[in-house]
């Protein structure tokens, strides 16, 4: 906050006004003078003029005692433009930013921010944040870089078509998903179209890796989530195996080291307007966060330089990475580590347990979480505040174990307890003290997948399930999957 030295400022009226938007000091000090106004040889009165407010000192100055006057002005901290008729005491007044915009959809978007539970984005912003000095990278299909509401943001230093080679990232008339998601993101702010986007001053690149009738591979994902990752700060992706409930698939080898060497996840979920899970949304151990979504979906932009609304999980992938570039714009030194608990800080769990109760529990931690929201929905103006005096965490240490069982056998009313004994790799080089996430590599066959369940139980008996029933699943399956949380 800044500190403002106070000013008499003379008007032809003679009536001077003491400015001093945060000093406490003042009101003290003219306390003072008016108890004590026969020792200074002045007179005060309070003002009941009905043109001023009750709550301001009217001071009446003898001329003959400017001596006086310089002196208690100068104690206070005056700075004496001429002789003093009247000072009058101004009380701070409480006054914020109006932040609007002048594109037509934006009324629209700020509604949807206010429903339950609500999003605090306009509040985030009123903090002078817009992602400025943040990258984006959408792994999609595509980006239409010339749309009005997207090219002052788009970056082509940081895009690329993985499928076709080249660096123009620009789609068909069909393939609208990378589009739209991008708009999300950062649509241009005040330029009469479209809305806003949530980091509508980031840098937005296109990394293209989806195509009609063109099929996504480990080296085209294993590439692009590399691309560039000392110029991308953040790579949003909406999109994964098929949703048939049956496919079960992990990365291939190139995009697990690609997620190694420095791209770690934050898996997303979404919470109503009525703050329940939608009914395309998947329970998920790795979920740590909930965008609101409104019934109406999320303004965006749309190929043929058009607008549009999109929903589901993708919109709220989109916003999320938006939000993250908030806080990074706050906190540039933040890590994926660094975020990732920032995130459990601020999170907001409470409306959505007083609707929900029955899907929440309390982990090891004394943290409320479930699997469809995670630790609550993403709150930018926490999230951002906090970031600004985050302290980085220690550095990551890593520990594995390697558990083998064969032949185990187990049925619906006896089921098969496996006991994974951990120290922590104790007294070596990657001893862990405490958990940041769990991964667990885990390969096996059953003749009815459908009826397999995996609960997960630390040593505070906080039980988490890996893997649920799906008993239209019947076909003789041999599982390899990992399972994060």
């Amino acid at each position: 906050m800044k500190v403002f030295t106070p000013v008499l400022v003379i008007f032809a009226s003679k009536l001077f006004s003491i400015i001093s938007a945060i000093d406490d000091r003042l009101n003290a000090v003219l306390e003072s003078l008016l108890k004590s106004d026969e020792a200074f040889g002045l007179r005060f009165r309070f003002s009941d003029d009905d043109s001023r407010e009750r709550h301001r000192f009217a001071v009446e100055v003898d001329a003959t005692d400017w001596l006086t006057v310089q002196r208690i002005a100068r104690s206070s901290g005056f700075v004496i433009e001429d002789r003093i008729r009247w000072a009058e005491y101004l009380k701070p007044l409480h006054r914020e930013k109006r932040i609007t915009f002048i594109d037509p959809l934006y009324a629209s978007q700020l509604q949807s921010w206010s429903t339950f539970p609500k999003m605090s984005i306009a509040e985030t912003w009123a903090q002078g944040l817009s992602g400025k000095g943040v990258t984006i990278a959408v792994l999609d299909d595509g980006i239409e870089s010339t749309h009005d509401d997207l090219r002052g943001t788009f970056d082509p230093t940081v895009s690329y078509d993985f499928i076709s080679r080249r660096a123009d990232v620009t789609p068909n008339m069909i393939e609208t998903h990378g589009t739209r998601c991008a708009g999300i993101i950062s649509m241009t702010a005040n330029n009469s179209r479209c809305g806003v986007g949530i980091a509508y001053n980031s840098r937005m690149g296109g990394l293209v890796v989806l195509k009609k009738d063109q099929y996504l591979n480990d080296a085209i994902e294993g590439d692009a989530l590399a691309y560039k990752i000392n110029d991308i700060d953040i790579y949003s992706v909406s999109w994964g195996p098929a949703d048939d409930g049956r496919t079960a698939e992990l990365p291939g080898p190139l995009a697990q080291k690609a997620l190694e060497n420095g791209v770690m996840h934050i898996v997303i979920g979404v919470a109503t307007s009525s703050g329940l899970s939608p009914w395309y949304a998947e329970e998920c151990s790795a979920i740590i966060a909930s965008i609101s979504e409104s019934s109406s979906g999320m303004v965006t932009t749309d190929v043929d330089n058009k607008c549009a609304s999109i929903s589901g999980s993708s919109a709220a992938a989109s916003f999320a990475a938006a939000i993250l570039a908030l806080a990074l714009e706050a906190n540039p030194s933040l890590t994926q580590r660094d975020v990732q608990h920032l995130i459990v800080h601020t999170s907001d769990s409470s409306q959505l347990m007083a609707v929900s109760p029955e899907h929440w529990i309390i982990n090891g931690a004394g943290r409320s979480f479930s699997r469809r929201f995670g630790f609550g929905v993403l709150n930018p103006l926490r999230l951002t505040t906090s970031a600004t005096q985050w302290k980085s965490v220690p550095v990551l240490t890593r520990c594995s174990r390697k558990l083998h069982i064969v032949n185990g056998t187990f049925t619906a009313s006896a089921p098969l307890l496996v006991d994974l004994p951990f120290n922590g790799c104790s007294g070596t080089s990657g001893e862990v003290n405490w958990i940041e996430r769990l991964q667990l590599d885990v390969s096996l066959a059953h003749p009815r997948r459908g009826l397999i369940s995996l609960l997960l139980s630390s040593p505070f008996d906080f039980f988490d399930q890996l893997g649920t029933y799906q008993v239209t699943l019947k076909k003789y399956v041999v599982l390899t999957n990992y399972l994060d949380i």
